[in-house]
C-alpha cells in the first residue's frame, strides 16, 4: 500500500466516526486532496463541495476544489474558486500561485505575471522571516521557476536542499512539479528540476 493509500485509508475510518463536520472540515479536504492525488476525482469534488455548503468562509476548501479544477483542466471553475480563496485569504502566496496557473492556461499573461509577481512577494516575505522554512523555500522556487527567473529558482532550490529539507518536503516538492507538468507539459526545465530532485531521494523514493 503507497503512501496515499495508507493516508486515505486513515481518514476513511476518522470521518466515519464523526456525527458533524463542525470542527471537523479539515479531515474532508485532507481527504479530498488524497483523492486528487490518487485520481479519484468524482470523490474528492464530493468532499470539497460539501465542506463549502456547510461553510461557505471556508478558504481551503475553495483552495482544493480549485485545485482540483486545475487538474480537470476546468480554467474558468478553478479560477473562480481562487477568487474566493484569495478574498476569505488574501495572504496565501499558493493560491496567487495557482490562479496564476489558470490565468496562464487561459492566455492571460499579464494577470499571470501580476499574480507570480504577488507571490513571489508574499513568499519572499516569508523567507526573510524564516529562512529554515524549507517547504516555503521549495514554493518560492517554483514561483521564480514558472515566472522564468531560471538563477533565483535554482538559487532557492539549492537553497532548502543545502539547509537540510527533509525527504518529505523534497517529496511535496517533487509532487507541486509534478502538477504542474499535469496543467503543462511542455516544461523542460521543470522536469530537469524534478529529475535532480528525486535523485535526492533513496531508490524508490522512499
Amino acid at each position: 500500500m503507497g503512501l496515499y493509500e495508507e493516508a486515505l485509508k486513515n481518514y476513511d475510518q476518522a470521518v466515519q466516526l464523526i456525527e458533524s463536520l463542525e470542527g471537523h472540515e479539515w479531515m474532508l479536504e485532507e481527504r479530498g486532496v488524497l483523492f486528487r492525488k490518487l485520481g479519484r476525482y468524482e470523490e474528492a469534488f464530493n468532499d470539497f463541495c460539501q465542506i463549502i455548503e456547510f461553510n461557505s468562509k471556508r478558504w481551503s476548501a475553495f483552495y482544493g476544489r480549485g485545485e482540483l479544477y486545475l487538474t480537470l483542466k476546468r480554467y474558468n471553475l478553478a479560477l473562480s474558486d481562487f477568487n474566493h480563496a484569495i478574498n476569505l485569504k488574501p495572504r496565501r502566496s499558493w493560491c496567487y500561485y495557482d490562479r496564476a496557473l489558470a490565468y496562464l492556461a487561459l492566455n492571460q499573461p499579464e494577470n499571470a505575471k501580476a499574480d507570480l509577481d504577488r507571490a513571489i512577494q508574499l513568499a519572499q516575505q516569508r523567507y526573510d522571516d524564516d529562512s529554515q522554512n524549507h517547504r516555503n523555500t521549495f514554493n518560492l522556487a517554483l514561483y521564480h521557476l514558472v515566472a522564468r527567473n531560471k538563477a533565483q529558482a535554482e538559487h532557492f532550490y539549492r537553497d532548502a536542499l543545502n539547509r537540510g529539507a527533509a525527504k518529505e518536503q523534497i517529496r511535496e516538492a517533487i509532487q507541486d512539479l509534478e502538477d504542474l507538468l499535469t496543467v503543462f507539459p511542455e516544461q523542460p526545465w521543470a522536469q530537469t528540476v524534478k529529475a535532480a530532485l528525486e535523485k535526492r531521494l533513496p531508490s524508490g523514493g522512499s
